[in-house]
Order: C-alpha cells, then sequence, then structure tokens
C-alpha cells in the first residue's frame, strides 16, 4: 500500500481520535517533516487541508447532511 493510501484510510478510520501529524507519521512510519512534504508532493494538497476535509464530511454524515 502507497504511504498516501495509507495515510488517508488511517485518517478516515480514526477521525475522532489522534491525528496529530506526529501519530500519522508513527503510523507510516515515516517522519513527521518529511510526510508533509511527501504528502503535498504527491497530492498537491496539504495533509491538514485532508483532515479538515474528512472531519467536515464525518460531521455532515452524523448531522444527517451529506446528501
Amino acid at each position: 500500500m502507497d504511504v498516501v493510501s495509507q495515510v488517508q484510510r488511517h485518517i478516515q478510520h480514526n477521525v475522532a481520535g489522534d491525528l496529530s501529524l506526529n501519530r500519522i507519521a508513527e503510523v507510516a512510519g515515516h517522519n513527521p517533516s518529511y510526510l508533509s512534504r511527501l504528502y503535498k508532493r504527491i497530492t498537491g494538497e496539504e495533509l491538514s487541508d485532508f483532515i479538515t476535509a474528512v472531519k467536515i464530511t464525518k460531521t455532515k454524515e452524523l448531522l444527517g447532511e451529506n446528501k
């Protein structure tokens, strides 16, 4: 599994948990700074932006507004 998929899957499955860069990097097996740069280079978006988007989507689902 590539690093981006692993990171995204971890975030989506742990949206209510610890989503600090240090924790995500630990799960992915990389240095936090390196992981952040790698994610941005591969996806074109900041890791924090992806985390925010996942949290917003989950909140909408919980509120019954995701249509």
